[in-house]
């Protein structure tokens, strides 16, 4: 009886710390639909201040990654091929779990709002996660080709806090 009255009593206490956790295993899919021929998949996660990178062979289709709950994250799946780098695959987490071609622009712009931030890293954290970043995925999506768009107009406007559906601007060519 002293056992069950024990086992009772800690339970809750150890359910409690997974519940109140800062960060969980998120389990992600890389959605390539066989079209993307490379030797390799280099993940890339960059928070603003510490970066996961990891190689994943191609034929691999998902990976976990032990995440904060509430901070948005551009998550990289570069393709590589001959020792180069391919443009990204991507999501936002925590959005989405599938990582794909089409949302790999706009998991870029995250990526590089964190790395070209001078703020504290909590401010940029915060500051990055308070945008609305599935109306931007949605918005990317009406372009053909996203990665034909001025992404450095595109950053500068959402760092400045002054983004608007017209910043979406094609890329003038040099």
């Amino acid at each position: 009886m002293k056992k069950i009255f024990l086992l009772i009593l800690f339970c809750p206490l150890f359910f409690a710390c997974s519940m109140f956790s800062e960060s969980r295993e998120t389990h992600f899919f890389l959605d390539s639909d066989g079209f993307c021929d490379c030797d390799f998949w280099q993940i890339s996660v960059f928070d603003g201040e510490n970066e996961t990178l990891f190689s994943m062979e191609n034929g691999a289709d998902s990976f976990s990654l032990d995440l904060p709950k509430n901070e948005a994250l551009g998550i990289l799946a570069y393709p590589v091929k001959n020792g180069r780098r391919q443009k990204p695959f991507g999501t936002i987490y925590p959005y989405s779990v599938e990582i794909s071609c089409k949302d790999g622009f706009a998991a870029y712009i995250v990526d590089r709002l964190y790395r070209g931030s001078r703020k504290s890293v909590p401010q940029t954290q915060d500051f990055v996660s308070r945008f609305n970043w599935p109306r931007f995925v949605e918005s990317c999506a009406a372009f053909e080709n996203p990665w034909n768009l001025d992404g450095d107009r595109i950053v500068k406007s959402i760092a400045s806090g002054r983004f608007k559906k017209s910043d979406f601007k094609l890329r003038t060519a040099p």
